[in-house]
């Protein structure tokens, strides 16, 4: 019976696609492919670009006959792509067959628990995007030990250093610690960008990477001294269920509380203006807010996916609700107060 193939590829800069499209196109009898560009994304900010193509295979043999082909594509790409076969019979029923590329640069084929559990799952949905989580989670056992000597090393510094990395002038940088109850220090008066959580470790969240290790914290109080919460500082939290702030915070950065899908309550200060994009997207537990009056403006996907929003109260302040604000939330629209001359599109599910 003959065999057929579809190519997947990725890699992060189309030079090297040209690459393997010059080593592919002798299995695949293909010289052109359909090129993607994923740029960092909106909804999902991975921090790097990638490229990625499809091609069609001619009738093929199994996974074993693409090994010294995906290894000279593997030699190219180490750890900055990868490449992917899915075999098929002629009625388009797919094989649990696979031939790949590893983050090591080798290659492999079918049997092996990246390619039953990751790849079937992402070429399952057709989303080649999800195929990323391999660069970074495929690790083989001398990878998995590098990784556990990393986080010794992070313990280590959190022991030499402290919980809170905090400036000469008030800024805290990071947050190391490890309790479930966290009070910023009093005199903090900024809590920097990504303070708990760099953005290469929401990389590693996003993409479903047991290397990725949140602050298990619980419950956050922040104190009188702070006046501005950068952009990220708590993303991806996912056990704070609540935050305590005072009415000293003038303004919260773009995301600062995204992916915190615990979050149950928080009070937020009432000298804010605004509510920046995406500054409580994911929030799943969240089931009701009242945006404090002076407010003038909830950014585009403020809200967004917050699925048990039911009940949010908003002021007669608010001028400008953003695209998808609170789309994906069970929010009504017929709340928006009078004052409201500007709404995005999809602001609401029933807009």
């Amino acid at each position: 019976m003959e065999i057929g193939a579809k190519v997947y590829a990725i890699a992060q800069s189309e030079e090297t696609l040209d690459e393997l499209c010059g080593i592919l196109s002798e299995m695949t009898l293909q010289d052109k492919y359909r090129l993607e560009r994923m740029e960092p994304s909106a909804v999902l900010p991975l921090t790097r670009t990638w490229y990625a193509f499809t091609m069609r295979a001619e009738p093929t043999n199994g996974p074993e006959e693409w090994l010294d082909c995906l290894g000279a594509c593997g030699a190219i790409l180490k750890k900055n792509g990868l490449v992917y076969v899915e075999y098929s019979s002629p009625d388009n029923d797919v094989y649990a067959e696979y031939a790949y590329t590893t983050p090591r640069g080798n290659a492999g084929c079918s049997g092996s628990a990246i390619a039953v559990n990751s790849y079937d799952r992402a070429l399952g949905n057709k989303d080649i995007t999800l195929t990323l989580s391999e660069l970074i989670s495929g690790r083989t056992a001398g990878e998995r030990a590098a990784a556990a000597r990393r986080k010794e090393k992070k313990e280590a510094l959190r022991l030499k250093k402290g919980d809170f990395e905090i400036t000469a002038d008030g800024v805290l940088l990071k947050y190391r610690g490890r309790d479930t109850d966290v009070a910023i220090p009093d005199g903090v008066k900024e809590i920097a960008a990504s303070a708990f959580v760099d953005l290469r470790g929401v990389e590693r969240m996003l993409l479903e990477d047991e290397e990725y290790d949140a602050p298990p914290m619980e419950t956050l109080l922040i104190p009188g001294s702070v006046e501005k919460i950068g952009g990220y500082a708590f993303a991806y939290c996912m056990d704070l269920k609540e935050v305590r702030m005072t009415d000293s915070v003038r303004s919260i950065g773009d995301r600062a509380f995204e992916g915190c899908e615990a979050l149950e309550k928080i009070r937020l200060s009432k000298s804010l203006t605004e509510i920046e994009e995406y500054t409580f997207f994911l929030c799943d537990s969240l089931r009701t807010i009242t945006i404090p009056e002076g407010v003038t403006s909830i950014g585009e996907g403020a809200f967004l996916d917050c699925s048990s929003l039911k009940k949010v109260s908003l002021p007669q302040s608010l001028r400008s609700i953003g695209e998808k604000a609170f789309y994906g939330t069970q929010v009504s629209g017929e709340r928006v107060p009078d004052s409201v001359d500007e709404i995005g599109e999809d602001a609401f599910p029933d807009r």
